[in-house]
């Protein structure tokens, strides 16, 4: 098979050529339009001038492979330039799916990191059963900045896949006290109230953020004075300070009455 052409050999006969006879069509006559001609049981017969015949070698090209009825030109590999035709079907071969086969060597960036599709490879099927791989692709639907999965489209000759992926922020560097809790001091055995508290993180490639899901610990109600309570996040600390103070008496109140409340001049109190 050269292009569209197809060359099929038989014995070498150079008799001259009277005319040539299509005995036998070929038994496959329609092709999609990227497909190989296959002209299995085609037989061309040559007529001589002596009035013999007999199968000789041909060659067969297709006048356009657009799909539609187009001729096959059919001439003997040898001997008189004569040509005949026969008609055959050639069929679209759309595409008519791609898959991501495999996926990009990395599938996990932190924040700010660009899509790297290295490793990745996508196969476009036909509707004939052909498959092209790989073929070249564009990607959309990637967000450096939005932490989280992603879902990535792979795109090529109008029809697309998807690819997942991950974007993980960057470790944290520091975190700082933006505003201690609005309460500081406390009297022994008051439980801590962090209401008021901010706290922020800084990472490795400069994001500030506001967080929760700390944790607190160096607090206990029951020991007098100043405490550093510290706040932990991601393996980082920072701290703010309270004082616990000793219970003070603002007041006194009299539940219940003495049964006596009227004495002689001299007489013991009795409460």
């Amino acid at each position: 098979v050269f292009g569209n052409e197809i060359i099929h050999e038989v014995p070498i006969c150079l008799k001259p050529i009277r005319s040539l006879e299509l005995a036998s069509p070929p038994a496959k006559t329609e092709f999609y339009e990227d497909e190989e001609l296959d002209l299995s049981g085609m037989v061309l017969v040559a007529h001589y001038e002596d009035g013999t015949s007999e199968a000789v070698p041909f060659t067969a090209s297709l006048s356009s492979r657009e799909p539609g009825v187009q001729s096959l030109e059919i001439s003997a590999l040898y001997g008189a330039s004569i040509i005949i035709t026969y008609d055959v079907t050639i069929l679209a071969n759309p595409l008519v799916r791609i898959a991501v086969t495999t996926p990009p060597d990395r599938t996990t960036y932190k924040r700010l990191e660009e899509f790297d599709p290295t490793g990745m490879v996508v196969t476009a099927y036909y509707k004939n059963g052909k498959e092209l791989s790989p073929v070249p692709f564009e990607v959309s639907g990637y967000d450096p900045a939005l932490l989280g999965k992603q879902t990535v489209t792979v795109a090529y000759a109008g029809l697309t896949d998807t690819v997942e992926v991950t974007v993980v922020p960057h470790p944290v560097e520091s975190i700082d006290i933006l505003s201690p809790p609005a309460k500081t001091t406390y009297y022994l055995n008051e439980q801590l109230n962090t209401d008021g508290l901010r706290v922020s993180a800084t990472r490795a490639d400069g994001q500030v953020e506001e967080i929760t899901g700390y944790e607190l610990s160096g607090y206990d109600p029951q020991k007098l004075g100043t405490q550093t309570v510290t706040v932990s996040y991601e393996g980082k600390t920072a701290g703010f300070t309270v004082t616990v103070l000793e219970n003070v008496v603002t007041a006194l109140t009299l539940t219940r009455k003495p049964n006596k409340l009227s004495y002689l001049q001299g007489e013991s109190l009795e409460p």
